[in-house]
This record gives C-alpha cells, sequence and structure tokens, in this order.
C-alpha cells in the first residue's frame, strides 16, 4: 500500500470524527509522532499533523477544532513538547482557523512552488 506522501510508512496515526446522526458531517487527522532512537530525547519532543480534513457539509461546526484537541492529547500523552504542522501561506481561512486553535507561526519557507506562489508557513503549538 502507497502511504501517498503522509507518512503512513513512519508510522503516522489516523482519527476520525463521525456524527452517526449526520451522515456527511465527518473529519479526519494524521498525526505523527516518531519514537527518538535509544539515548536520545530529541524527536520525542515533537509530533506534526500531516494532514486535516473535514467534509465540506460539516465546515465551521467545530469538528476541525475536536480533531485538533485529540491530536494534542494523542501528542501529548507521548511527551510530546509541541504540536506543528505546515500549509500554504497564501490559505488565509486556514492559518486563521489554526490560529484560532492556539497554533502561531514560527517559520515560512517562501515561494517552493514556483517564483509566482507563496510558499509554506509552519505552525506551532506548545502543548505541556
Amino acid at each position: 500500500m502507497s502511504s501517498n506522501g503522509i507518512g503512513l510508512d513512519r508510522g503516522a496515526r489516523f482519527f476520525a470524527y463521525h456524527d452517526p446522526l449526520y451522515v456527511k458531517q465527518f473529519g479526519i487527522i494524521a498525526v505523527l509522532h516518531e519514537e527518538a532512537p535509544e539515548g536520545s530525547d530529541a524527536l520525542v519532543a515533537r509530533a506534526e499533523v500531516l494532514i486535516i480534513g473535514v467534509s465540506k457539509q460539516a465546515r465551521r461546526r467545530g469538528i476541525g477544532s475536536i480533531l485538533l484537541k485529540h491530536a494534542e492529547e494523542f501528542a501529548k500523552e507521548r511527551g510530546a513538547y509541541c504540536l506543528f504542522m505546515m500549509t500554504y501561506a497564501e490559505d488565509y481561512d486556514v492559518i486563521a482557523f489554526y490560529g484560532k486553535n492556539g497554533f502561531i507561526p514560527v517559520a515560512t519557507l517562501p515561494d517552493v512552488y514556483g517564483q509566482t506562489l507563496e510558499g509554506n508557513v509552519f505552525l506551532r503549538k506548545i502543548i505541556r
């Protein structure tokens, strides 16, 4: 099975939200928390949201926030210090959503998609 670049082969965990009363309201999140090599705790300190998605019918109803909160708890239980992610720098609605959930921009990688397009913005939330 192909991981399609979202970390499945690195041990990403997938979580879903589904409302049984409203079939079209669902969401999914993939979180990666890699185990550190023996004798090192460097990787344990962080976890990454690889992908998050909410069905169009369920947007702006708190499902994305529920998924992020669950990802935080998952990472916290494993000893992670922070949760981070990246998104397209011109996706202002998504960046605002992450900001509403306590994530702050910490870096930008410019023009990775070409000279006329913005790059990626990295966001982080301290979870301890």
